[in-house]
């Protein structure tokens, strides 16, 4: 029996050892001209592996996975927490400005996600603002002069989520504030205490390693598929495939990651993906870049190597795809893509950035 080289772990394995593997990961969508890896590219180890430790990891924590939960064609099944510890959510308008949200899947529901506000106890600091500061039980401050002014002169001095009456009131107490005027108002909707239409959020986004790896990955599946086995396993790739797979680096990788999809690039749709190769240049020397954008919201852009000035006559086409989420259908093509490379490239092992805002229309969501 014949033996073929994984494109990963670089081992020679035998037919019965690979089988297929999704281009575009199949959490992300799925098409129905899906391209495949199928001719012994990949094998099942190495396939299996980036489904357990790197694709079920993110696909709920992380905002790849709130994007992937929100543009699903089909309801959930379970209840699933989102993003707790790469995504980090809270309020920004009126009474929610400065709550903390978790996010969850929301079975049934055709918008697939809901929020729910966390735990916390709000002490006025302007109320014709709708502005309070929040606190949890253990946290809050001892009452001053200040802070005794603004529940005076309040008719609502206090909001409440999440906690009991008693172990509220005592928490007060405790902590020197007078509840003679104040009244527990108890299960109340938000709509009984806010004329907001809608809940706008600020999600703090963690990008790690693993985030890294499972756009790389997808990328270089996409290398394989678009110019073949032998390209893919050129040692020029040796440091990304070892990344990708054991999530080591023998030297360093030219990144960055941008707030935002593509802008102008032929065929766009919104909420789409797009993986392609592009050309840039990086202090006067031209790069082969390749660049990874989910739903069109976020876009990971790596360098991976450089062109000697001297061969490059005229830049040619590069592939791309467009895997449209609404069609379920996947265009492919090739432009002549250039991209700016920013002065400060993205370290690998963070990118922290604030992303665009998820808005909510107010329900019957319990406040205390």
């Amino acid at each position: 029996m014949p033996k073929h080289q994984c494109i990963y772990c670089l081992e020679e394995k035998d037919e019965s050892e690979f089988n297929r593997e999704h281009v575009i990961s199949r959490f992300m969508g799925t098409y129905e001209n899906a391209p495949v890896l199928n001719n012994f590219q990949v094998c099942e180890k190495c396939n299996s592996y980036f489904c357990e430790h790197i694709e079920n990891v993110v696909s709920f924590d992380s905002l790849e996975g709130l994007l992937r939960t929100e543009n699903l064609h089909r309801s959930m099944n379970t209840r699933r927490a989102i993003g707790r510890t790469r995504l980090k959510v809270r309020g920004d308008n009126d009474i929610f400005k400065g709550l903390t949200l978790y996010i969850s899947s929301a079975p049934g529901s055709i918008n697939n996600i809901q929020m729910e506000i966390a735990p916390a106890i709000g002490i006025v600091v302007d109320e014709s603002k709708g502005h309070y500061e929040y606190f949890l039980l253990d946290n809050i401050p001892y009452c001053n002069d200040t802070i005794a002014e603004r529940i005076y002169k309040s008719k609502r001095p206090f909001i409440v989520f999440g906690y009991d009456e008693a172990e509220v009131n005592k928490a007060l107490i405790d902590h020197g504030y007078d509840l003679s005027k104040a009244k527990y108002a108890g299960n109340l909707t938000l709509s009984q205490i806010t004329s907001e239409n809608e809940i706008v959020t600020q999600i703090r986004c963690t990008v790690d390693n693993l985030l890294i790896r499972l756009s790389l990955k997808n990328l270089f599946n996409f290398l394989c598929y678009s110019y073949g086995k032998e390209c893919a396993t050129k040692p020029v790739f040796n440091n990304y495939r070892t990344f990708i797979r054991y999530g080591k680096l023998s030297a360093p990788i030219k990144m960055f990651i941008s707030n935002g999809g593509l802008r102008e690039f032929p065929g766009l749709k919104e909420n789409c993906h797009t993986i392609g190769f592009a050309w840039s240049a990086i202090e006067s020397q031209i790069y082969l870049c390749g660049f990874v954008s989910w739903f069109n919201t976020i876009t990971y852009t790596f360098a991976l190597f450089p062109v000697p000035t001297g061969t490059v006559n005229c830049l040619p086409l590069l592939k791309c795809i467009i895997c449209d989420n609404n069609t379920r259908i996947i265009n492919e093509a090739e432009y002549l893509t250039v991209f700016d490379w920013p002065n400060n490239t993205t370290r690998i092992g963070f990118c922290d950035t604030n992303l665009r805002p998820i808005k909510r229309k107010r329900g019957d969501d319990n406040a205390n």
